[in-house]
């Protein structure tokens, strides 16, 4: 979906690089058509003619675009108005289908399992276990992107549903637990996800 520019000053900005091992927080302090100048916080991590990600929060959903950087002055990074701009949540976290190793256990005295994500969002996730675990449980939950980022956050079941064909059990829930750069870095996954399934379709879809 594109938007008219969203850009305006004072809005605060989360610009991710291309590896998302940290991201820099920064505040708009100018804006015009064709550019908009931000004072960002660990502005040594991003470089001149790079294209980060950038993240804007509005009220109910998720503005994200690229935006190539021009200049960087100190912690003054000058970056260029794209040409279109994508909402990237429409509610507070949807989620994208893909399967990922999961290793859970339960906080006290549980061995770990591996399980396999059927969905995942900044919010929570999906996924087939051969254990069925109590509704309400708390569990620890680690798992890694396909970037190779290792997320580690506590897990709260909310729902669990028998799988018929293989007796496993379908498991559902929140992140109880998750620092802020963990979930930028799931929400950049499904971002990309969503793009890349855009681009497949229709033999690919999203849930959410």
């Amino acid at each position: 979906m594109n938007l008219v520019n969203p850009i305006k000053k004072n809005q605060k900005i989360k610009i991710i690089p291309d590896n998302i091992e940290e991201f820099s927080m920064g505040i708009i302090i100018f804006a015009c058509k064709d550019y908009f100048v931000a004072e960002v916080k660990n502005s040594s991590l991003i470089m001149i003619d790079s294209e980060p990600e950038i993240l804007i929060s509005a009220e109910d959903y998720m503005i994200m675009f690229a935006s190539k950087v021009n200049k960087i002055d100190n912690n003054k990074v000058f970056f260029a108005v794209p040409p279109k701009f994508t909402i990237v949540q429409k509610r507070e976290y949807p989620r994208i289908k893909t399967k990922i190793p999961v290793f859970i256990k339960e906080t006290v005295n549980s061995k770990e399992i591996e399980a396999e994500t059927i969905n995942i969002g900044g919010g929570g996730m999906q996924f087939v276990s051969s254990v069925k675990y109590n509704l309400n449980c708390i569990l620890n939950a680690r798992f890694s992107l396909p970037n190779k980022k290792e997320i580690n956050t506590l897990f709260e079941i909310l729902r669990a549903d028998c799988e018929q064909l293989n007796e496993k059990i379908l498991l559902s829930g929140k992140f109880q637990t998750i620092s802020n750069f963990d979930k930028i870095a799931i929400v950049q996954f499904c971002f990309k996800r969503q793009l890349e399934c855009i681009a497949r379709q229709p033999r690919c879809t999203t849930n959410g």
